[in-house]
């Protein structure tokens, strides 16, 4: 086997908003740091439906990354997961031979079950890479029954794979204290980095961002005053921007409660929502609860083009359902939106944020939200905004927590070092 070689497993295709912003730049620090990276990722209507494959492909060699890709079954039924799963053991198998991997990454349930079987095949070690506690999630996102079959054989396989695997990254520091309780000692590095008794590794990396995507001046004015008035806003005084999916555990109704709130607060407030969802629903609700559609935009936008719209933003919005499955929870929105230097109005139990918000005072937690509640952190943020230094410390606190190059990108290298010399 290659001593630094590693395969990393993504049940997602190459060129997701996700993918594009928490898998890609994670590998080529990796690359960087002289790994030899394969990625296997799974594409809709692969190979037909992606003429543009080899032009990716091309790039990420460029890289330091040999992308590799199967066809994605667009079916939810267990069949369809199923054969996903066993195709790309069959991938992951060849390609971890051929390459003389020595470390297979999983990236969250579905990505380590394939790297498991094809880890057992291969004599490998595999890292679990925990992006939530994702049984629970789909119990509480509505797609799943508390305790129904997919959810029990999800929970059989994470036990499993919890047994198996020679490692761990997990998002939070709440999500380990919940996932593994047995920890023994930390390392006294700093860097995070925890064993089991059995010596295991448990890194907690939150999920960073490339300070690089972020080179605009947030706060120029004459930029913000073009950008506002692009988008028609620019009758706004103050502008609250959305960055995520819509429904599910991102309660539209929880949304549109706090945009009322806010509009009446100052009916000058503008309304930003960047997603990637379907638009017409929350549009719908949105006029129906009286607020003027003068005052919203909402739009799909590409990865690189966030930091474009949040320039123009006065705070950032952050709601989710909370519950078990969120204790491991990192939204990529908070520290986008710290290094935009927006303070941020989120909402309570979601992994770290609340305590990250109040620590370095760069937001306020809504603990309910009826009307009395919801108005109450609104005129927090009001007072918080009176600060001058807010601005930078939102910055800085970005940078300090959330810096891909000097958090992200290190912490994976020290738990891909740590598993090489078990």
């Amino acid at each position: 086997m290659h001593p630094r070689s590693a395969l990393y497993i993504c049940y997602f295709g190459l060129r997701e908003p996700l993918v594009q912003t928490q898998v890609l730049p994670y590998l080529r620090f990796l690359a960087n740091e002289g790994w030899k990276i394969q990625l296997l990722t799974f594409e809709s209507g692969w190979p037909e439906g992606y003429p543009d494959q080899d032009l990716d492909k091309a790039e990420l060699q460029a890289s330091g990354i040999d992308w590799s890709a199967r066809s994605y079954n667009t079916s939810h039924s267990l069949l369809a997961k199923l054969w996903d799963i066993a195709g790309g053991v069959v991938s992951a198998r060849r390609i971890a031979r051929k390459n003389r991997v020595r470390i297979i990454h999983g990236r969250a349930h579905v990505g380590t079950a394939i790297a498991c079987l094809a880890a057992f095949l291969t004599r490998r070690k595999v890292l679990f890479d925990i992006r939530g506690f994702n049984p629970e999630e789909y119990v509480d996102s509505g797609h799943w029954p508390a305790g129904g079959l997919k959810f029990r054989l999800l929970k059989f396989s994470e036990r499993v794979m919890v047994r198996f695997v020679s490692g761990f990254v997990i998002l939070t520091q709440m999500g380990r204290e919940h996932f593994f309780s047995d920890v023994t000692h930390e390392s006294v590095d700093g860097e995070s980095l925890y064993y089991l008794p059995d010596g295991r590794p448990i890194q907690v990396i939150p999920c960073c961002v490339d300070l690089q995507r972020f080179h605009l001046n947030a706060k120029d004015a004459l930029i913000k005053d073009q950008l506002k008035s692009e988008m028609q806003l620019g009758h706004t005084e103050r502008i609250v921007a959305h960055v995520g999916a819509l429904g599910g555990l991102y309660p539209v109704d929880r949304i549109l409660s706090v945009f009322t709130e806010l509009y009446r607060d100052n009916p000058k407030t503008g309304f930003l929502i960047l997603c990637q969802n379907n638009t017409s629903l929350i549009r719908n609700q949105y006029v129906e609860r009286g607020l003027p559609l003068a005052n919203l935009w909402i739009g799909k936008v590409l990865p690189e083009e966030v930091p474009r719209y949040l320039s123009m933003a006065d705070w950032g919005l952050s709601l989710k359902r909370s519950g078990y499955s969120q204790f491991s929870c990192s939204p990529t929105k908070i520290p986008e939106y710290l290094l935009a230097g927006l303070p941020v109005l989120a909402s309570q139990g979601i992994g770290d944020t609340d305590h990250l918000l109040i620590k370095n005072q760069v937001g306020v937690i809504f603990d309910a939200f009826d009307e009395d509640s919801i108005r109450a952190s609104i005129e927090q943020m009001n007072a918080l905004s009176e600060d001058s230094g807010l601005q930078a410390r939102c910055m800085e606190t970005a940078v300090r927590e959330f810096d891909l190059n000097t958090i992200g990108g290190p912490r994976y290298a020290i738990v891909y070092a740590e598993m090489t010399r078990q």
